[in-house]
């Protein structure tokens, strides 16, 4: 028979949803803030039952900085010789 957990699956995700992100960027770090040992954490985790979420946010590019990236970008193509014409794509993603 197994042995019974001191918290409930509940109680676990109130006090982990009750840390701050800042203090939940580690597994040592929620282990600390919660007081829940970090194998049980790390069990929780391996069953699936708390999972890990990475979110990152690109900062916006101002127009200045768009149009000196692009300017870098061609200054680094190299064209063929005789090349009469000089062959630019735009990426709408870029320009808005």
């Amino acid at each position: 028979s197994k042995r019974k957990t001191k918290l409930s699956k509940e109680e676990v995700a109130v006090l982990i949803a009750g840390v701050p992100l800042a203090e939940r960027q580690t597994l040592a770090s929620l282990s600390k803030a919660t007081r829940i040992p970090t194998t049980t954490l790390w069990r929780y985790i391996k069953s699936g039952w708390v999972r890990r979420a990475v979110t990152r946010v690109k900062p916006t590019l101002s127009k200045t900085h768009i149009f000196r990236r692009l300017l870098f970008c061609l200054g680094h193509i190299e064209r063929p010789i005789g090349l009469k014409y000089v062959l630019l794509f735009t990426c709408e993603v870029l320009l808005y």
